[in-house]
């Protein structure tokens, strides 16, 4: 289990074996819905866990259950410490937090199956890593063309061999990669 959240919570929940209760693990085994919490208003087995995970600062989530196409199945977790999540909230940042989940677990997943060739990374020109972060900030191929004062074609080769290089299938997926590795902020 990958997470950050607190050491002390990860301590206990693994003492505990919370894995085996924890609702949204549970939700996520079952759906591809997302999983909200806010508060401890849960049946009564559960309330030690929430109980718990509010004393550790984890009050209200948001959990997405995720698959890759090869059958690798994750969970990505937003969470808050003292404010509770709004019906609103979860309406407007929705999209945002489901691809936000397919982008982090395709990323990670690919990271953990095989790492490309280090000599392969270390390759990467200044140009292309210059690329990737305009890519990163939400440009396109046009905008970076203006941004760089080179045509968009070149901003495509750059951005194909970067691909290429980080093993990835797209450019959401390459900038993914670079992150993971390092190669960019």
């Amino acid at each position: 289990m990958l997470n950050n959240y607190p050491q002390s919570w990860q301590r206990v929940y693994q003492e505990q074996g919370y894995l085996q209760i924890d609702p949204a693990v549970r939700h996520g085994m079952s759906s591809i819905s997302p999983y909200v919490w806010s508060g401890i208003d849960k049946k009564s087995e559960e309330i030690p866990f929430w109980e718990d995970a509010n004393f550790h600062g984890i009050a209200s989530g948001w959990a997405q259950p995720v698959q890759t196409p090869n059958g690798i199945r994750g969970m990505f977790t937003v969470t808050r410490s003292a404010e509770l999540i709004t019906a609103g909230e979860i309406r407007d940042r929705m999209p945002k937090l489901l691809w936000l989940s397919q982008v982090a677990h395709y990323g990670l997943a690919q990271h953990l199956i095989q790492r490309p060739n280090s000599a392969r990374l270390n390759k990467l020109t200044d140009r292309e890593l210059e690329v990737m972060r305009w890519i990163a900030e939400g440009k396109t191929s046009s905008e970076i063309a203006i941004i760089l004062s080179i045509s968009e074609r070149t901003v495509n080769f750059h951005t194909n061999c970067a691909m290429t290089k980080l093993e990835a299938p797209n450019r959401t997926a390459a900038v993914v990669r670079a992150v993971l590795f390092g190669l960019i902020t």
